[in-house]
């Protein structure tokens, strides 16, 4: 059939997705991969397979698209599937971003208030007088 996958495309095909969903495994189960980050890829793996597997699947989507060739059709869902996972990245990093902007904020409020309230400390237990924001030395 025109466009199909051969054989020796979809086994290296197989072999390439199953090897990749077991490197995906073994990072969840090493808590270097958070689950969370791991169900797209572990969907996508899934959804390559069944495109590797099941012929009727390709040529729907391959009609849909209007490509002539099974593997540009896999390659194109890939290189998708790459841009929307960098997507995905770039929105956590920036909510990281923004995250983190306000935590050291809070803390420089905090290490202020806490520097104001040792100096009162020392000055109360010394019976010394200092106006604020000058130090004694």
């Amino acid at each position: 059939m025109i466009g199909m996958l051969s054989l020796q495309n979809r086994v290296a095909g197989l072999l390439f997705c199953a090897g990749l969903l077991f490197i995906t495994l073994l990072l969840i189960r090493s808590n270097k991969l958070s689950a969370q980050y791991a169900v797209v890829w572990i969907i996508a793996e899934l959804t390559m397979f069944v495109l590797l597997l099941f012929d009727p699947v390709s040529l729907a989507i391959m009609r849909l698209i209007g490509a002539t060739n099974a593997s540009s059709t896999i390659f194109l869902l890939g290189f998708v599937l790459v841009i929307g996972v960098i997507l995905e990245l770039l929105i956590r990093v920036s909510e990281f971003s923004s995250k983190l902007r306000v935590v050291n904020q809070e803390l420089g409020l905090l290490r202020e208030r806490f520097e104001r309230l040792e100096e009162s400390l020392t000055d109360k237990s010394t019976g010394e007088y200092r106006e604020r924001g000058k130090r004694s030395v």
